[in-house]
């Protein structure tokens, strides 16, 4: 049984852990795990409709590197040390061999780094134990730095780039110290990719636009058009015309609406727009739901002492 002390060191241990939390609180965030599982899994299936769009056969980034390795006998290639004991840790070094840009290899370097990116993120947000958020979080660190150097974006600055250099020191603590760790990792690296990520998209909108897929605006113009016949049509024509161009306008409406869920451009700029809510989500406090939770778990904690 425990002693009054003891008891009193409880309720002071308590009500020190709750001035804690609400202090905290403005620095938690939002639970965005399903958010990240839903764009992890939508952007690799706008990859695989982009490459057949556009015309990019998955093999071309190897096939490039191939041809800057033959130019160029100086580039490195061989087998890590880990190779001999290890296959499933077997790795290349190699030398720097990142396509230029405008290349169709440069395309499939940018689809295969920003599915790995986000991948990088999603398992982060879904790690349960404190060694696999500790794990994640490096893995996302050294993700983002390996994007941001192969597709020219730029390395870690301002806050994530503190974070980079003391992601070797990423603690195993549990519970809300875990979450927490876990939350600043992913705000931070969302917040200093944001900028990167919205520049390559850009880029493999406007290469797909090159290729033949239509844009947004051309697509907005489509149904534009067909309005403003319909209003010249109410304004000036028979009945006959005025319907035919209702007709036509509804059937224009339809299609821009169609173009917007399965277009490829559309759905790039989506991405775009879902990670640009998904690092303003992550910068909110807290909901009065999950501080009622942290509330209650704390207070099971100190009762059961």
């Amino acid at each position: 049984m425990p002693s009054v002390f003891q008891a009193k060191s409880g309720a002071r241990g308590l009500a020190a852990s709750l001035a804690l939390l609400m202090a905290l609180a403005g620095c938690t965030t939002p639970d965005v795990s399903s958010e990240l599982q839903t764009l992890s899994t939508a952007f690799n299936d706008i990859g695989d409709d982009y490459r057949r769009t556009v015309g990019i056969n998955p093999n071309s980034l190897r096939e490039a590197e191939i041809d800057v390795l033959v130019r160029d006998r100086r580039k490195v290639l061989q087998i890590n040390a880990e190779c001999q004991l290890n296959p499933s840790a077997c790795a290349l070094e190699k030398s720097d061999v990142t396509p230029p840009v405008g290349s169709t290899a440069r395309a499939e370097l940018i689809l295969q780094q920003i599915s790995a990116y986000l991948a990088s993120l999603d398992a982060l947000a879904q790690a349960q134990t404190p060694g696999e958020i500790q794990t994640s979080a490096a893995g996302l660190i050294d993700g983002f730095s390996d994007f941001a150097d192969k597709v020219g974006t730029g390395t870690f600055s301002g806050p994530a780039l503190a974070l980079s250099s003391r992601k070797d020191g990423l603690s195993q603590a549990a519970g809300f110290v875990a979450n927490q760790q876990r939350y600043r990792v992913l705000r931070r690296v969302t917040t200093d990719a944001h900028p990167g990520l919205e520049r390559v998209m850009l880029e493999l909108r406007d290469r797909a636009v090159a290729a033949g897929a239509p844009s947004t605006d051309a697509a907005f113009l489509a149904l534009e058009a067909a309005q403003d016949r319909m209003d010249e049509a109410k304004l000036n024509g028979s009945d006959a015309q005025y319907r035919r161009a209702i007709r036509d306008f509804l059937v224009a409406l339809d299609r821009y609406r169609a173009f917007g869920k399965n277009g490829i451009v559309p759905r790039l700029e989506l991405i775009v727009q879902a990670h640009a809510a998904l690092v303003e989500r992550l910068q909110k406090p807290a909901s009065a739901k999950e501080i009622a939770t942290l509330v209650k778990t704390l207070k099971a904690i100190t009762e059961g002492l």
